[in-house]
């Protein structure tokens, strides 16, 4: 904000006049003062959601100035013209100052929009819908050390320390962030793992950029943190069961849960969202590169799942989606598996117990290993077809169990041509297909139709066609 003299000349020649006018010459000036020559900049904004912006005032006028806003949830001003961004909508400055014997009171006013910010800079939210509003705590399983934990909520002006076990209670509409300069919120030690969690009262929605509770980058900050351009996560067990159980979290309707990270940690996802009952949508999964268990059971039991994110690794480890979906009842649409490599119990289980799938979806991977997709759609009890197995020679209970219990499943195709390994179609067709109509047909190389399949009730083996 300044203060300075303008039209200086002119000033000096009014006042020469009224040193040589009468007495009721200056009586008029008194009467009449000039103008405050009140100027801001800018006359309209444009900001996001936490953006900052000085208003440059310009006046000649001796007077304080003074800052109010129309909409205080929209937009802040304080007593040195900062204008803060607080939530999406429309505000009105305004900028004035009083009158005094020499100068008239001055008052312009400044369009302010405030727009969302970009998802990847908002740090993890969650905001009570519930009526009565909502309880939100962190918690530990057991005691172990971590550094700075901080929250913020949206009636707060700055960020607090947070302590475990504290409760933060929120009104309808009202909501926490949550910071951490950790660079893992669970850890193990000698054959035991620490984890942190979340308990949340009642209905929430959840959203924001999970990566500000492992923003250990140097010389972040709450006030000043740098998680919206991480995409790594280094450390094992970074988010460990940090939402099981949470029955009562949702996805936002415009608001994102965003888990931007294209390189993973073994554990690092494992267990995240288990048994979030509510959650209807899958954030999406960026992740290219994998590490051991690192989605192991991050759906599990999340009953009104209806799709499933893409999946973008080529490459995958051990236990990596490990019962991922298993559970996933509502899930109608699975996600192509295009990795090219496996590894031991990669897909184990995957989409046991999706009980509305009705597609499998296609695996592109023509060379297994073992355990690979051991039960990987035990009791999908709507899937009628079953993927094209490319594999040429099996390993060892690559299939064991993959399709039990798919009640309604009627047509297999499996293309090796070495089922030799132990185990390797141990118990993959035991109690399927026996709600399917007509004949149940495992198509197989032309070679192999005198082979032991291991069927089960009720199956025939055909060539396959190309």
């Amino acid at each position: 904000m300044k203060k300075i003299f303008k039209n200086l000349g002119g000033a000096l020649m009014l006042a020469a006049a009224l040193v040589f006018t009468s007495c009721d010459g200056f009586k008029s000036f008194i009467d009449n003062p000039v103008s405050s020559y009140l100027e801001v900049n800018p006359e309209s904004v444009t900001l996001k959601v936490g953006e900052e912006k000085t208003l440059e005032v310009t006046t000649i006028s001796d007077q304080p100035i003074s800052y109010t806003s129309s909409n205080k949830d929209v937009a802040t001003v304080d007593e040195k013209g900062v204008i803060t961004a607080v939530s999406e909508g429309a505000a009105i400055i305004t900028v004035s100052v009083a009158s005094t014997d020499t100068y008239a009171a001055g008052m312009k006013q400044v369009q302010v929009k405030v727009v969302p910010a970009p998802i990847q800079t908002i740090p993890l939210t969650i905001e009570a819908k519930a009526e009565n509003g909502a309880k939100v705590k962190l918690k530990k399983n057991d005691s172990y050390e971590l550094k700075t934990i901080k929250y913020k909520k949206s009636t707060d002006p700055s960020w607090k320390d947070y302590k475990f076990d504290d409760e933060i209670s929120l009104n309808k509409g009202e909501s926490v962030s949550f910071w951490s300069n950790n660079a893992a919120l669970g850890q193990t030690n000698e054959g035991w793992t620490y984890y942190s969690y979340f308990v949340i009262s009642d209905e929430c929605y959840v959203y924001g950029n999970v990566m500000s509770m492992i923003d250990d980058q140097e010389g972040a900050t709450a006030e000043n943190p740098k998680f919206s351009t991480d995409e790594e996560i280094g450390a094992s067990y970074a988010f460990y069961n940090l939402f099981r159980y949470c029955t009562k979290i949702l996805n936002h309707e415009s608001k994102e849960l965003v888990l931007p990270a294209t390189k993973l940690a073994s554990n690092c996802y494992q267990g995240m969202f288990y048994h979030c009952e509510k959650l209807t949508k899958a954030p999406e999964l960026k992740a290219e590169k994998l590490e051991d268990y690192c989605y192991r059971s991050m759906f599990s039991y999340c009953t009104s799942l209806t799709k499933a994110p893409e999946l973008k690794a080529e490459t995958l480890t051990r236990y990596c989606y490990s019962s991922m979906f298993s559970g996933c009842s509502s899930l109608t649409k699975a996600p192509d598996l295009k990795a090219k490599t496996l590894a031991s119990f990669c897909y184990s289980s995957m989409f046991s117990g999706c009980s509305s799938l009705t597609d499998a979806p296609e695996i592109a991977a023509e060379i297994v290993a073992p355990y690979c997709c051991q039960s990987m759609f035990n009791s999908c009890s709507s899937l009628t077809k079953g993927p094209v197995l490319k594999a040429k020679k099996l390993e060892e209970a690559c299939y064991n169990a993959m399709f039990q219990f798919c009640s309604k499943l009627g047509s297999l195709t499996c293309l090796a041509t070495d089922i030799s390994a132990d185990y390797c179609v141990l118990g993959w067709l035991s109690y399927a297909g026996y709600k399917a109509e007509g004949d149940k047909k495992l198509y197989v190389d032309p070679s192999m139709t005198e082979a032991n399949w291991n069927l089960g009730s009720g199956w025939t083996v055909a060539p396959a066609v190309n």
